[in-house]
């Protein structure tokens, strides 16, 4: 499908280039504004204008103090502003008729629909009775669709071959991450650490927490020896495929 199809559905829409599949699954995602959308994902056992009255009831009795006034919660007005029922009521009925080719994620005001159909993607926000469609993620073209076809995850400025995920949200002591750090920058050129991930390492609290860590390295062969140190400190190795651009 070519991109104009796209920017002539909405002038706004923001094409981004799929680097890596989706869940390890899917080439397309669809990000829409949709205030409310907690709702779409819900079991419901009443409608969505009820369940929707019922959640600003809620919402306001939790958010007024003991002086009367309010406070200032941006998410609570957006939802409550721009939220539109039969918005809503469309992606419940698109979520339920193609339940076996998306896959739905809802953050704040916006939902992710992912799928490895770009047409239908296309039909579904066509469809949308408020166009309010933000971003298209797709392949850039056949070359690269074939790449991640392959399970490989596209870079452009990297020099290594391969990403290694640290498990986030893993609690490890400071002497295990100075002998993995230690071990690292043995490696020299053959590894790359990104800002973050070296930050961690050099701190020198007892007990830290991983967050969304990784490293880049030529040898995936280097987890080996760093699983011996922490066995549950690697998650991943993405393979990596760098194009010119």
């Amino acid at each position: 499908m070519d991109i104009s199809y796209w920017t002539n559905l909405s002038p706004i829409v923001k094409i981004v280039d799929t680097k890596k599949k989706f869940y390890n699954q899917y080439f397309y995602k669809l990000l829409i504004y949709v205030p409310g959308c907690k709702l779409i994902t819900e079991q419901l056992d009443r409608t969505v204008d009820i369940a929707l009255t019922e959640r600003i009831l809620r919402m306001e009795q939790r958010n007024r103090n003991w002086g009367g006034s309010w406070f200032d919660d941006r998410s609570f007005n957006e939802m409550k502003e721009n939220t539109r029922v039969d918005q809503i009521e469309y992606f419940r009925e698109t979520k339920k008729e193609y339940e076996d080719l998306i896959k739905y994620r809802t953050e704040k005001d916006h939902i992710s629909i992912y799928c490895d159909d770009e047409d239908l993607l296309y039909k579904i926000a066509a469809n949308d009775p408020y166009n309010r469609i933000h971003e298209i993620h797709r392949p850039r073209d056949e070359k690269e669709k074939e790449i991640l076809s392959r399970g490989e995850s596209i870079v452009v400025n990297i020099k290594h071959g391969y990403k290694i995920v640290v498990r986030p949200w893993m609690h490890i002591n400071n002497e295990t991450v100075s002998q993995i750090y230690n071990y690292l920058l043995s490696l020299e050129d053959q590894i790359q650490m990104p800002r973050g991930f070296r930050i961690f390492l050099e701190n020198k609290d007892q007990y830290k927490m991983t967050g969304n860590l990784y490293f880049y390295t030529s040898d995936p062969g280097i987890v080996t020896f760093i699983q011996m140190i922490c066995p549950r400190f690697i998650t991943g190795i993405h393979k990596l495929s760098k194009v010119a651009r």
